[in-house]
């Protein structure tokens, strides 16, 4: 039974919406012509005048380094074969962004192949969601309020109005922490910068910042896609950057179609030397779904993101194509832990152990999904491992049975389980755990609403239990303190888990940080406070000249800087 699902995708954090969609073989349109690009008109640029910032002084501690200079063109070429530079690699996309300011971004998925080309970060995130430096060349942390981010050399804006290339300054960085902390409801991530007490420039390269209070979201922050760098000039001359990109980045924005086309082309001071080994990125924009795959499988377009129902079709039709995988869609049972049955950790244990989740995910997804843990959307050192699951997750029907036989139920029991209509998978997913739960003698009563009326009651707790999907987060704690934390949103009341997340929120030591990361992800399965069911896939599909792909799980065409054309 096949999930057809259509991605809009929630931002480090991702929102996701699933519709059926049947590509069908069809001739593919012609890609939509662009304009010639308007030559940008040069002046001088007026120099940079940076925010007030109040002075810090902490408490002097051991300078521990957090990172190494950002990666060489030799670290990012292919194993295998000499990169080739040229060429223009041709997209499909659903959308035209709404908008070119990351500071609005509110996550959908079509600003990615046109805006994460452009900008830069402080910090960034690897084809492995690891956090690395990136305008930033490395960093310290002394002590858990502080960190020295020291500034990368030679960095150049756009050579386009109203910046025309100049140098990216520490001044740049005051700017943005500025602005981006303001008390605007336009600007969705201010929290995280409000988080900051002071930034200063230590010297001509550094800037030391000190946060308000011990956060280890912080560097997750200066990571996230949704947090880049941009450029003063811009902002003043227009109000935003809404419809202006002008960034750091490997791709500058050349010309554009509203709801038609943009072309990206190769930024050529770009301060990776070497790269990027693209002359450009078109994107086309191709609203209806079957039409975007005829592109594809008539081999016009380079790449196109895709959902599992395509996937499979493709599979057919172009079975020499590349697949990039990103977790986009995470399926979990909740069971209200303060109401019958569910107030008895045996009855949770038993529906865990009666639910076979590797079959789970051949049956609705064919196979193309992995199994679900409380730390979702980072990269696969956060928590427990796949092959940690497989252990943890074996059914065990006769344990089942014995578990719900000494809660006081030999004879089994019947639960209502609720569902969003919005939601196609969690609706399927319940079918699936419906029948498998028969085993034990349980009986599942579907609940589908609306979703608004799914949201308002699980956040007045109005449910036993509830099949529902989340989007990936970049930042450790964010979705886990939402839902987990005492008090949160599915009323768990764990004083251990609170402690784990509070020792995960204050602490600076990535090693520590995982591990209580592993802790929590135990504790969670241990205890059976939700059923982790299974992760979706959304795809990224390239034609098999498209080489050195390597995107990671949230952040899309921030790698295309490394991507090259074999033709």
């Amino acid at each position: 039974m096949l999930r057809l699902n259509l991605l809009v995708v929630l931002g480090i954090t991702v929102a996701l919406v699933m519709a059926a969609c049947a590509p069908a073989a069809a001739p593919a349109p012609a890609a939509p012509a662009a304009p010639a690009a308007q030559p940008a008109q040069p002046r001088a640029p007026s120099p940079a005048q940076p925010p007030a910032a109040a002075v810090s002084t902490p408490t002097p501690a051991p300078q521990v380094p957090r990172a190494a200079p950002a990666p060489t063109v030799a670290a990012s070429r292919p194993a295998a074969g000499a990169p080739k530079y040229g060429g223009t690699l041709t997209r499909v996309a659903e959308n035209f962004p709404d908008s070119l300011d990351t500071d609005y971004w509110r996550g959908a998925p079509w600003w990615a192949p046109v805006i994460t080309p452009a900008y830069n970060g402080l910090l960034t995130l690897d084809s492995d969601l690891e956090i690395v430096a990136d305008l930033a060349e490395s960093w310290e942390a002394p002590d858990a309020q502080t960190y020295i981010f020291k500034m990368r050399r030679g960095v150049k804006w756009h050579n386009m109005e109203p910046v025309n290339g100049r140098d990216f300054t520490v001044q740049d960085v005051l700017w943005n922490f500025k602005r981006k902390s303001a008390d605007d409801k336009k600007l969705l991530r201010r929290a995280q910068f409000q988080l900051i007490k002071s930034a200063d420039v230590v010297d001509g390269q550094s800037i030391k910042v000190v946060l308000k209070e011990p956060d280890s979201t912080f560097l997750s922050n200066m990571s996230s896609p949704f947090n880049r760098m941009l450029a003063r000039e811009v902002v003043e001359k227009h109000g935003d950057a809404s419809k202006n990109l002008v960034g750091t980045g490997a791709f500058f924005l050349q010309s554009y179609r509203t709801d038609v086309s943009y072309n990206l082309v190769k930024n050529k001071d770009y301060w990776k030397k070497g790269l990027p080994y693209l002359d450009g990125i078109k994107v086309v924009i191709v609203p209806d779904p079957a039409t975007r795959v005829a592109y594809f499988r008539s081999r016009q377009a380079d790449m196109f993101s895709a959902v599992v129902g395509e996937l499979q079709n493709l599979k057919k039709t172009n079975p020499d194509m590349g697949i990039a995988r990103r977790p986009v869609d995470q399926n979990i049972f909740f069971m209200h832990p303060a109401k019958k049955p569910f107030d008895d950790i045996r009855v949770r244990q038993a529906f865990s152990l009666a639910i076979d989740r590797e079959k789970l995910i051949q049956v609705e997804l064919n196979g193309e999904g992995e199994l679900s843990k409380s730390i979702y959307g980072l990269g696969p050192a956060w928590g427990l491992s796949q092959d940690e699951l497989k252990k943890l997750y074996k059914p065990d029907i006769a344990k089942a049975k014995q578990l719900l036989a000494e809660a006081g139920y030999p004879n089994g029991l019947t639960v209502e389980v609720k569902a969003s209509v919005r939601r196609p998978d969690s609706v399927e997913a319940l079918t699936i755990v419906k029948d498998m739960l028969k085993a034990i003698n349980v009986e599942i009563k579907p609940v589908v609403l609306e979703h608004t009326t799914i949201v308002a009651q699980r956040d007045s707790g109005d449910y036993i239990g509830m099949l529902h999907a989340g989007t990936p987060t970049l930042e450790l704690t964010e979705r886990i303190t939402d839902y987990w934390a005492p008090k949160g949103r599915y009323h768990v009341n764990d004083a251990e888990l609170g402690r784990m997340l509070t020792g995960m929120k204050q602490t600076a030591d990535i090693t520590k940080l995982k591990q209580l990361a592993r802790q929590f992800d135990q504790r969670m399965i241990d205890q059976s406070w939700a059923l982790f069911l299974f992760n979706a896939n959304s795809y990224l599909l390239y034609q098999p000249w498209v080489k050195n792909v390597k995107e990671p799980a949230t952040q899309d065409a921030h790698l295309m800087e490394a991507v090259w054309l074999d033709k």
